[in-house]
Formats: structure tokens, C-alpha cells, sequence
């Protein structure tokens, strides 16, 4: 038998990890999948037998049986030996009611709008325009609009990463000298909230779409800051409010190229006063890129703006000139215990 060159044999090893990186596809639509159907939460009242979910859910045994197999190898759910499912730490956070769930992004990822989306990145790699802009000639917004179900998961979505990132970002900085914050394009206002309940001597103000109100002025009721925090509709693009001595902006930049980027600085610059600082809340485009978990998550993040709104993760480098350009001088880089990192500026002297 003839003995294949090294070259051609491959290593057996190599060859499964690239197997799994091909096939990786069914891996957020299983999970879409198992929340769409309440398979988490029925698991979040403890361990259940593949019989008792496929009866709780109402799906036959046989698919449940199969789903339930693909969870455990993702490590969401446990199984024993007598065909008993329970939870893991991973499949928790895929329950509405735990803190820090992740439920509403496994929903609007795995969302037909968005999950068809990623089926046109070579157009959009090959063109340089976003799948919204393919598909129904509309910028992000203006698409996910069109869904008003699917744009309620969005703000949801949102708001439970804001939730999370919040604990992170109010960690990583100190607060205490900001009287006045403005959260711009700040959605239902979760980070703000945070903010604010840990700092009681400030006030704030969610700057977003009119759209956002009603999610935003809930929450603010919700977390009992409505003597101290405010909801504003309106458009970044071409202003924002006035008074802030703070002005947040999160996750926002990343959305946009660099031209609608300067628009909304420059509306931040236009609002500030000469004491006012900026914060951007951004991933950080490393230099040199690494196959470690923190690059793959930016790098990730970055394929998805260039795919659906046309933004891009920026190097540090690249974040200073565009804040330069925009009349601001940054004071300071601070990472935090996540991927993103906090900007703070100044308006050029």
C-alpha cells in the first residue's frame, strides 16, 4: 500500500479542529433552538428526563432526545446515566431570570433576520456594503425596524449586554466627580442605571431614538431612578443634549464608519462645555492579532458591524486620530476585565 507524504496525511488533529470550525454553524442555532423552546427554563426548575422536557416543551421525544445531546456537548446541560438533564453554569445564563442572562442575544443571534445576514458576507467582503444595504436597501436601523418583534430582541439584547458590561465599565473607572452623565445612543439606559445606583450624588440622561423610550423610561422606574434619570429621544447625528459634564458613549463608534463616527463626536464636541470629558466604551483592536479568546471575541465583533452596519473595532491608534479629527485629546486608555476598553477625552484646548 503506498504511504501518503507527509504533506497529504495532514495531522488527524488539525484536521478535526478545522472539521469543527466548517461545521460550526449549528451551534448557535442550537442554542436558538433550545431557548426558543423553553428548554432552559424548564431545566431551571431542576433536573428533568428527556421524557418529562419533550412533554413539557411539546416536541417529540426523538428531536428532543437529539437537541438535548448537542447541549451537552456544548457544554450548557449535563446528562447522568439515567437520562436526567440538568443545568450548567453556561445553560443558566440562558434563563431569563438569571442576572447577567445572555437569553435575548441567543435569540437574536440565532433570529432568521440576522442569521441570514452572515449568509452574505462574501457579497458584503466583496462589495464593502452591508447585508441591510444587500438585501433590502436599508441602513441597520431602518432594517431591524421592519421586524418590530425582532427589534424588541434587539434593544432587549442590548440591554442585557449593557447589564453585564456595566458592573465591568463601573468597576473599572471611578464616577465620583461626574454630577451630570449622558449616556448618548445609550439605549434603555442599563449602563446609566448601574451608574447611577452606585454613584447616589448623580443624575443622568439616556439619549437615544424615541423608539428606545418606553424600554427606557420602564427601566428607570424599575430601578427607582426616576427622581434622578431621564429619557431623551432624538438623533445623535445631528445633536445631542447640553449639560452634561460627562458624556458616555458605548458601543456606539463601532457601529459606523469614520465619517458618521466624526458626525456624532463632533455633536458630542457641539454639546460639551470646556470641562466636559467623553468616554468611549469600545473593544480595542489589537495590533498583532492572536488566536486568543480576547482577539477572537474583537475580531468576531468587528466581521459583525462590517456585516450588518458597516462599522469596524479600531486600534488604539486608529481611535486617537479619530478623536483628534474630532477636536478631542485623549487623557487615558483603561482596560477592564472584558474586552472593552475606556477612552477618555477632552476637547482640544
Amino acid at each position: 500500500m503506498r504511504t501518503l507524504p507527509e504533506r497529504e496525511r495532514g495531522e488527524p488533529q488539525v484536521s478535526l479542529a478545522l472539521s469543527q470550525m466548517i461545521m460550526g454553524a449549528w451551534v448557535p442555532q442550537v442554542i436558538y433552538t433550545a431557548v426558543s423552546l423553553g428548554v432552559f427554563e424548564k431545566l431551571h426548575a431542576g433536573p428533568r428526563s428527556g421524557a418529562e422536557i419533550a412533554n413539557e416543551i411539546g416536541v417529540p421525544l426523538a428531536t428532543t432526545n437529539r437537541l438535548l445531546r448537542a447541549l451537552v456537548c456544548l457544554e450548557l446541560c449535563s446528562a447522568s446515566e439515567s437520562d436526567t438533564f440538568a443545568l450548567m453554569p453556561g445553560g443558566r445564563l440562558l434563563c431569563a431570570e438569571t442576572p447577567g442572562s445572555m437569553r435575548s442575544l441567543a435569540l437574536l443571534r440565532g433570529r432568521g433576520s440576522v442569521w441570514s445576514a452572515w449568509g452574505r458576507l462574501l457579497d458584503v467582503v466583496r462589495t464593502g456594503k452591508t447585508a441591510p444595504e444587500l438585501v433590502a436597501g436599508k441602513g441597520v436601523h431602518e432594517w431591524l425596524a421592519d421586524d418590530p418583534a425582532g427589534f424588541n430582541v434587539f434593544n432587549q439584547a442590548m440591554t442585557e449586554l449593557s447589564i453585564v458590561q456595566a458592573q465591568v465599565v463601573a468597576d473599572a473607572f471611578d464616577f465620583s466627580d461626574a454630577h451630570v452623565i449622558v449616556d448618548v445612543g445609550g439605549g434603555y439606559g442599563a449602563l446609566l442605571m448601574a451608574i447611577l445606583m452606585r454613584y447616589g450624588d448623580a443624575s443622568g440622561v439616556v439619549f437615544d431614538r424615541s423608539t428606545c423610550r418606553e424600554g427606557s423610561e420602564r427601566l428607570i422606574a424599575q430601578t427607582g431612578l426616576s427622581d434622578r434619570c431621564r429619557f431623551v429621544g432624538g438623533d445623535f447625528f445631528k445633536s445631542v443634549p447640553v449639560g452634561g459634564d460627562l458624556y458616555l458613549l458605548k458601543n456606539v463608534i463601532h457601529n459606523w464608519d469614520d465619517d458618521r463616527s466624526m458626525t456624532i463626536l463632533r455633536a458630542c464636541h457641539m454639546a460639551m462645555s470646556g470641562d466636559s470629558r467623553l468616554l468611549l466604551i469600545e473593544p480595542v483592536m489589537p495590533e498583532q492579532i492572536t488566536a486568543s479568546l480576547a482577539d477572537t471575541v474583537v475580531v468576531a465583533f468587528d466581521l459583525h458591524m462590517l456585516l450588518l452596519a458597516g462599522g469596524c473595532e479600531r486600534t488604539e491608534e486608529q481611535h486617537r486620530s479619530l478623536l483628534q479629527a474630532a477636536g478631542f485629546d485623549v487623557m487615558r486608555i483603561v482596560p477592564t476585565s472584558s474586552a472593552l476598553n475606556l477612552i477618555e477625552a477632552r476637547q482640544t484646548a
